[in-house]
């Protein structure tokens, strides 16, 4: 019985953590497309801002969706071509090419 007593309790633990990790997963998932879906409509009502698209950027990159995070980079770039956004195209075009590659 104090076998099964030592063994059940780090179990428990492990199983405690796997559905708060879950969880917190759902609640970030959720606040992203969020962040997503305010950062869209700004950009609607106002095409000319940098910044939201680099913001869209960045949430796609997070997610590790390289590709729509370039395009919304490059949009960025046409509006305003510092070289902080210049070096976030090249992050994100190593990280296209890094994953193009991988799929060959």
């Amino acid at each position: 019985m104090a076998l099964f007593s030592i063994f059940l309790l780090p179990i428990c633990y492990l199983i405690i953590q796997f559905y708060e990790k879950s969880y917190e997963e759902g609640i970030e998932e959720k606040y992203k497309k969020e962040r997503l879906k305010k950062v869209m409509e700004i950009i609607e009502k106002n095409p000319d801002n940098y910044e939201a698209y680099v913001v869209a950027g960045d949430i796609y990159f997070e997610d590790w969706e390289y590709e729509k995070a370039l395009q919304y980079y490059r949009k960025s770039e046409k509006i305003n071509s510092a070289s902080w956004i210049k070096q976030k195209i090249k992050i994100a075009e190593k990280k296209v090419e890094g994953k193009l590659n991988r799929e060959d």
